[in-house]
């Protein structure tokens, strides 16, 4: 078994018969760990090691329109 962490979650990866990869990651430290929930999903949080391509990646993004509903 091999352990990784990703920054937002430790991923346990195992390889199985068949040579076949099982990931398996925790909750903590979790989502919240860099953003406070109110504000969760305001913007693009991604790893340091992606940080340097933040433009790039933002760029080829669509909009997303939120839409209130009248319940």
């Amino acid at each position: 078994m091999k352990k990784k962490t990703t920054g937002i979650h430790h991923i346990f990866a195992i390889v199985g018969n068949g040579e076949i990869l099982f990931e398996i990651a925790t909750d903590p430290p979790g989502f919240a760990m860099d953003e406070s929930h109110d504000r969760m999903g305001e913007r693009l949080m991604l790893p340091l090691h992606y940080e340097k391509y933040r433009a790039e990646l933002e760029a080829s993004l669509d909009p997303i329109e939120v839409k209130e509903l009248d319940i």
